[in-house]
């Protein structure tokens, strides 16, 4: 990916969050579900255990948003904007620049 060999040791020194699990069980009312709007992963990695019954993820290639068939039980893994700022490989769904030299995040 372009980076030096121990670039994520010293991103999260003083970060108050090293792992964090999110369950969302099944919806009784699913059409009333909203879901969440575009956007993109602020972490380092994502790891996403996917549902063969549920669709929704998208991710965003060529300028555009293309759905994720689910595969059941597998684990899907995101590489965050975090990898983006490290690198400049990886972008997120929206770029603001602040004042043309360094991204907004």
């Amino acid at each position: 990916m372009g980076m030096q060999k121990h670039v994520f040791l010293g991103l999260h020194e003083e970060s108050l969050e090293g792992f964090r699990v999110n369950y969302y069980p099944p919806c009784n009312t699913p059409e009333q579900v909203l879901g969440l709007s575009p956007h993109s992963d602020t972490s380092t990695i994502a790891l996403l255990m996917q549902d063969d019954d549920i669709n929704g993820l998208e991710i965003r290639h060529q300028q555009g948003w293309v759905p994720v068939t689910p595969i059941s039980n597998a684990l899907v893994v995101n590489v965050g904007d975090v990898i983006q700022v490290l690198n400049d490989l990886f972008m997120s769904s929206q770029k603001i620049l602040t004042n043309g030299k360094y991204k907004s995040v």
